[in-house]
């Protein structure tokens, strides 16, 4: 007899209540800047109900980083959502135990959870390699890098983080979305934006500390930029912020 063909299992695409969840996600890419083909890391949030996003680079993953972008998303959409949805990014998550046969718990750095407690939000960490639950954000990270960064050069990284922040905000949550069929920044406006938890009066501290030293002549070196100091300081070890 003839063979029935077996019947694909249909995806399950996951929907979320409006002020639910937000999804970020990092993306790397290799983008000529100045002139040199250089790695970046773009931060991508994105609401999961509205779909509005937002974006910015950074030259590593760290979790200064990480806070940072956070930080700025929070400002583009206006609040947080009850739920961060977050890749396995180390910054946030150390590990997972086993808490029964089959049943692991993330364990969280202690600073992310202060940032949870910050901003009235928890991070609820993906399982890995889940075929589904992320799929928004890495649609996101697709759609950044064929329409903004494929091809594009930028003079310098002030260049780049100016450019990414117009190409989300004119673009990226303007247009009508592919699979809503909604423009996000419509549904963020109308039916998102009351719902979610409003920002506390000071932001989280993102900075990171690390020492530096103090040439002769008094400049120090951050990055391979050089900046001036009291000339005090000469030949001293000093405690630096990095933003």
């Amino acid at each position: 007899g003839a063979r029935v063909p077996r019947r694909k299992q249909p995806k399950r695409r996951f929907e979320t209540a409006p002020g639910l969840e937000l999804q970020a996600d990092f993306g790397t890419y290799l983008v000529e800047i100045g002139g040199v083909p250089t790695v970046v890391h773009a931060l991508l949030c994105e609401l999961a109900y509205s779909r509005k996003a937002s974006v910015d680079v950074f030259r590593d993953q760290k979790q200064s980083s990480v806070f940072e972008g956070l930080e700025g998303a929070g400002r583009d959409f206006d609040g947080f959502t009850a739920k961060v949805v977050v890749d396995n990014i180390t910054a946030i998550v150390l590990g997972r135990t086993e808490v029964e046969p089959g049943k692991r718990r993330p364990i969280f750095h202690p600073s992310a959870l202060q940032f949870a407690a910050h901003h009235g939000t928890e991070f609820a960490p993906c399982r890995a390699y889940h075929p589904d639950r992320k799929g928004k954000d890495e649609n996101l990270v697709g759609f950044f890098e064929r329409d903004f960064v494929r091809g594009a050069r930028f003079a310098s990284w002030e260049e780049l983080r100016r450019r990414a922040r117009e190409w989300c905000a004119t673009i990226a949550n303007t247009r009508k979305h592919g699979t809503t069929g909604r423009v996000p920044d419509e549904v963020w406006r109308d039916e998102e934006r009351a719902l979610l938890v409003r920002l506390p009066a000071a932001t989280f501290s993102v900075h990171r500390v690390e020492p530096r030293a103090v040439a002769p002549d008094a400049p120090l070196s951050i990055g391979g930029t050089h900046y001036s100091v009291p000339t005090g300081l000469s030949n001293t070890t000093v405690t630096v912020r990095l933003h």
